[in-house]
């Protein structure tokens, strides 16, 4: 696996050691047989996807349906697989680089449609951490992931997609200053500016 694989998977180890973040932190692994099979047995859903950064190409979701049968989705396309190994089998013919297996949550959606949140955050020498942007990208119809190119989605205000959203429970301004507080940590235990990527589900 190369350095930036490891780079990646080393991040979020570093991120998953801080207890303000293990909660918000999907279980993540390098994809082998024995990774998903252990993932499957435990989790409805999972993602699979290239370890190093892709646009969302080559992501794919896989549901456990019932105890042999798993449903795998690849951009609109689904495709319904009897057992763990013709599950394993099929994903390694489609993988020719090193992946990341992940557990899959359950994201909220505007209109139906999966949506995630971006937020930037960057510090000149001698300041603090600071938010420069948010916003949300919303997944095309029947896709599963974001990039608003490779699913024709759309950018909205991470306020109005917050509120047009099938959350609960939470106003958008709690959400956006728990986000804010998480990617200035996120910011501060790696010590680079980064682009966070979250999502907000269960």
């Amino acid at each position: 696996m190369g350095k930036k694989s490891e780079s990646k998977l080393t991040k979020h180890s570093v991120l998953r050691a801080s207890s303000s973040l293990v909660s918000a932190l999907p279980r993540t692994r390098r994809f082998s047989k024995q990774s998903l099979y252990a993932f499957l047995d435990r989790y409805k859903k999972v993602i699979v996807k290239p370890a190093t950064g892709s646009g969302g190409a080559g992501v794919m979701l896989v549901t456990r349906k019932t105890k042999n049968r798993y449903r795998v989705q690849r951009g609109p396309a689904q495709l319904t697989l009897g057992g763990k190994l013709e599950t394993y089998r099929y994903l390694r013919r489609k993988i020719t680089t090193p992946y990341l297996i992940q557990r899959g949550i359950t994201l909220a959606r505007v209109n139906d449609s999966l949506f995630d949140v971006r937020v930037m955050v960057q510090k000149r020498p001698g300041s603090p951490w600071v938010v420069t942007g948010m916003l949300a990208k919303v997944a095309g119809k029947g896709y599963i992931i974001t990039n608003v190119k490779r699913s024709k989605g759309r950018v909205l205000p991470i306020r109005l997609a917050i509120q047009r959203s099938s959350i609960r429970g939470a106003s958008a301004s709690t959400i956006i200053a728990r986000l804010r507080r998480i990617a200035i940590l996120v910011g501060t235990l790696l010590h680079t500016p980064e682009s966070l990527r979250a999502g907000y589900g269960h």
